[in-house]
């Protein structure tokens, strides 16, 4: 997947974890050239406290444009770290995907016809957790 906000590609990443409809990516995978620190704070019920960062290019600010869960509670700790985006970046595809139990069935979401053949790069269990397991999978659509 790719972050692009403002022409610019600001995070990319084949290892994103997907959770209610947003994709967050690994910190070692944003460009933090473009990534300003914010005192801007929220709070989710399952997730815990999200801080957030502006995303600075081409002299123009997105303000709060990127959340990530420096804590989160259990239920979500395979993100810690994690940045998803809101505000205009737009996500792209890269065709190659890495799911964890949460959210392996959201390919389950494109219609079947669309789908030409799905190729399985590695699974891998999750040593974390130790109760689910990773996907590393290219979808090809027809």
């Amino acid at each position: 997947m790719k972050a692009i906000w403002n022409d610019q590609i600001i995070a990319e990443s084949n290892k994103t974890i997907r959770i209610e409809n947003n994709h967050y990516f690994p910190a070692d995978s944003i460009k933090t050239e473009y990534f300003v620190d914010s005192d801007t704070h929220t709070f989710c019920p399952w997730k815990g406290e999200a801080s957030y960062k502006s995303i600075a290019v081409n002299g123009e600010t997105n303000i709060d444009a990127s959340w990530y869960y420096p804590d989160p509670k259990n239920a979500a700790r395979e993100i810690a770290g994690y940045f998803a985006f809101w505000r205009g970046v737009k996500i792209e595809d890269l065709g190659i995907y890495s799911c964890t139990g949460k959210c392996a069935a959201w390919i389950c979401n494109f219609p079947l016809r669309s789908i030409n053949r799905i190729f399985v790069h590695e699974i891998v269990f999750n040593t974390i957790s130790y109760d689910s397991y990773c996907w590393k999978y290219e979808v090809f659509f027809a």
